[in-house]
């Protein structure tokens, strides 16, 4: 692993997944009301609760809820494409249409490490406000409690274009006090009030995790992707040898097996960490540390793979290793770090110290 890119496994990779951002100018352009009523037969559904989207024309129609079948067939769930409902002291009410968000991350994560990447979200909706709660609006709130509905596109002329209808088991009711901050509902609401349409949301980072939880991830992890690895290192005399050399530098056990690991899987698959000159330094290393967790995740290491000679390896090389990690979990911890890239070995380890990360 060249020394510009490192990986500490005691965090995880950030993705950041890019939802649909065209679908509300459809609904901008097109959406009028909202119509209510009952459908006889929706798939294994009778006499289901019906909502519909009505459009100016049947064009919109199709192009816009296109997009949400298509988010629900790659989900195999109705529920992909969200519908709340905001009601306000006045009487008014009105509609939010949005992308689930965990269903963003279900469609864009394959399962096996799905949990091995705190995903960031940028995604947006639509809201749209409608005079005097009506008695059909009642109504349907009271039915969809207990039941499945149908949503559905339609136009004043065609009426309901249930070939594009979506059977949903969730709707949302709030009234305007009862919304919580950091939801699309939160953020539709409040950019429709400053009329700033086109603001995306953006799911906020997970919690840092303490020192501990870090040491304890970064173990685990290690263990489980380089299991044979870490036992050859154990009884191997050479690396021994070059690991108190380390020690004596000031380096810690964990960051010296670390360091080793990944020197490791860039001699066995030299192709993850291949730089694209098209991209700036920082999307060229999120994209490589996505790269290694899938190929660990889906490549269990066993004793058929190979070995670099640690004959050969350089205490130098080991070191700009063990910086290039360690700057990831510098970075982590105090994102102001990402304007100190060019730091040393040696004061890149002063900053671990500095921030009290060095603990075994």
């Amino acid at each position: 692993m060249e020394s510009s890119v490192g990986y500490d496994y005691g965090v995880k990779p950030r993705l950041m997944i890019i939802g649909d951002m065209e679908f509300p100018r459809l609904l901008r352009d097109g959406f009028i009301a909202l119509g209510y009523g009952y459908v006889p037969q929706f798939g294994n559904l009778s006499n289901a609760p019906l909502l519909i989207m009505m459009f100016k024309d049947e064009n919109l129609a199709e192009e816009c809820f296109s997009r949400f079948n298509s988010w629900c067939y790659e989900s195999k769930d109705g529920d992909a494409i969200a519908i709340s409902f905001i009601e306000f002291e006045t009487r008014d009410y009105g509609v939010c249409v949005y992308p689930d968000l965990q269903q963003i991350i279900n469609r864009s994560i394959p399962k096996i490490y799905a949990s091995d990447i705190e995903p960031i979200v940028v995604a947006t909706g639509f809201f749209k406000k409608f005079s005097n709660i009506s008695g059909s609006h009642t109504h349907f709130k009271s039915v969809v409690e207990a039941l499945n509905f149908v949503l559905a596109p339609g136009t004043l002329n065609y009426g309901p274009i249930l070939d594009l209808g979506i059977i949903k088991k969730r709707v949302n009711f709030y009234k305007e006090n009862e919304i919580s901050e950091q939801t699309m509902e939160s953020l539709l609401l409040q950019s429709c009030k400053s009329n700033d349409l086109e603001k995306p949301f953006q799911t906020p980072l997970e919690a840092k995790k303490d020192l501990i939880e870090i040491h304890k991830l970064r173990e685990t992890q290690l263990s489980r992707f380089f299991p044979v690895s870490l036992e050859y290192l154990r009884f191997n005399s050479k690396f021994l040898q070059m690991k108190n050399q380390l020690n004596e530098k000031g380096y810690y056990d964990w960051q010296i097996y670390q360091a080793t690991c990944n020197i490791i899987l860039k001699y066995r698959v030299p192709e993850l960490f291949d730089k694209d000159t098209n991209l700036s330094y920082k999307q060229q290393k999120d994209k490589i540390q996505i790269e290694v967790l899938k190929y660990l995740c889906y490549n269990f290491e066993d004793i058929s793979l190979s070995y670099p000679s640690l004959e050969f390896l350089l205490i130098s090389e080991m070191c700009e290793q063990i910086k290039a990690d360690s700057f990831e979990l510098i970075c982590y911890l105090d994102h102001t770090n990402l304007l100190k890239q060019n730091l040393s070995p040696e004061e890149t380890q002063s900053e671990l110290i500095r921030l009290c990360l060095s603990n075994k």
